[in-house]
């Protein structure tokens, strides 16, 4: 009989083996990977296409786009297509972002042949009707008045702007002046250049068996496309000043800090993640054993990085009191001192390495999360080298080594502070 009274045996994650994709080059040239570990027989099909914000020449253009293209295609209004997906179960999610667009269904894996002709007219032929056009834009411009009340959501564009600068793709901001301005031609432009004839990446995961791969790679190695056009990179114009936006009618503010980072495929990146995780990457961090367990200042507060394929940035975000803004900030700056200043603990550097390896661990454990692995390290352009030397770094990393690290990145004297409230 199990006793209860008596914690199980503690072993330490030496290796995690993450299941990679295999690749099948379709007639046409598309490139189709397929991670089939599941023993349930659902499906997940994703299309990646080069069509995020980053080549928008008109603000809120590539977000619109995608959001429009199952809102009719020849034959079916949005309300009919809608139908098909409901009527085999099935999930459509369509993913605007700052560099890619995602077009996602999820379904039985069974149910996928009577849908990817639907897909494809989706993606080939959307009509970009006049009348959901106008119902998209006042859904969303309805939803920008929400969110502009959160004095988080504004503090986190604040601090993209003054990073990037309000002109550059990942730091410019959608208003609803920009929204009004959005018309069904400049919509069909942007997908005329960046999506129709334009190639782009699918990713199966789940669980199914070679006739859905026969039936995907029927359906799209016919497609013909123009080759891809590279674009040139654009330069960051970042801010450096800190900002406060002071609102009388609020009692609470929302504090992010940050700056701008080194990109994933760095080779300090990893022991930044680590550096990042400390500081306020998870539950236990120093930031939360600080500022909330200690102080009593917020709720929570927590600490990332964040990457896109053309930039990155180290964030640190909460909530606190109006009048305990100024002791937070000093907290927070506090703590990045220390970490440049001080070694880490031996027992606080192992609690972490188990605590990664753990998270690792548990992220690899479903076909639909080996796809999405494999997608992050696909749009960044890396390889699951990636993987191999994130354990590297994790099992080698030194306390010594930690401090020289948030001493390179993590300056105070480099952060911009933005302050909504």
């Amino acid at each position: 009989m199990l006793d209860r009274t008596v914690a199980p045996p503690f072993k330490k994650i030496t290796k995690i083996n993450i299941r990679q994709p295999e690749k099948i080059l379709l007639s046409n040239g598309l490139e189709l990977y397929t991670i089939n570990t599941s023993l349930q027989p659902v499906l997940k099909l994703d299309l990646i296409f080069r069509a995020g914000k980053w080549f928008e020449k008109n603000n809120g253009i590539s977000f619109f786009t995608g959001k429009m293209l199952s809102e009719g295609v020849p034959g079916l209004s949005s309300v009919q297509i809608a139908a098909v997906f409901e009527k085999y179960g099935a999930q459509l999610e369509i993913s605007p972002g700052f560099d890619f667009l995602s077009v996602s269904v999820y379904c039985l894996s069974k149910h996928l042949k009577y849908l990817l002709q639907l897909i494809k007219q989706i993606i080939s032929e959307p009509l970009f009707p006049e009348k959901e056009l106008n119902t998209l834009k006042n859904i969303e411009q309805q939803t920008l008045r929400v969110n502009n009340e959160k004095t988080s959501y504004v503090a986190g564009k604040k601090l993209q702007e003054s990073l990037f600068g309000s002109s550059h793709p990942y730091g410019r901001n959608l208003s609803e002046a920009d929204i009004n301005h959005i018309s069904k031609s400049e919509i069909k432009h942007f997908f005329d250049e960046f999506i129709k004839d334009k190639p782009f990446t699918l990713i199966a995961s789940g669980g199914f068996d070679k006739d859905v791969e026969n039936l995907i790679s029927s359906h799209f190695g016919t497609v013909e496309f123009t080759e891809w056009v590279n674009f040139s990179p654009i330069p960051v114009n970042s801010n450096q000043k800190d900002v406060i936006i002071s609102n009388k009618n609020r009692t609470q503010t929302s504090i992010q800090a940050g700056k701008l980072s080194i990109p994933m495929r760095h080779r300090d990146y990893h022991g930044l993640l680590i550096v990042n995780e400390i500081l306020g990457g998870y539950f236990g961090s120093r930031l939360m054993k600080n500022i909330r367990e200690e102080k009593g200042l917020t709720y929570g507060i927590y600490s990332s990085l964040v990457n896109w394929k053309n930039s990155s940035y180290f964030v640190i975000a909460t909530d606190v009191k109006k009048e305990l803004r100024t002791k937070a900030v000093a907290e927070i700056k506090k703590e990045i001192i220390r970490l440049n200043e001080s070694l880490v603990s031996s027992d606080e550097l192992e609690t972490i390495k188990n605590y990664l390896l753990g998270q690792i661990q548990a992220s690899v454990n479903t076909p639909f999360a080996l796809a999405h692995i494999f997608k992050n390290l696909f749009i960044n352009e890396l390889s699951y080298a990636y993987y191999d030397n994130l354990f590297r770094t994790i099992e080698e990393i030194t306390s010594e080594d930690i401090r020289s690290i948030a001493n390179r990145y993590l300056s105070t004297t480099e952060m911009v502070t933005v302050s909504v409230g």
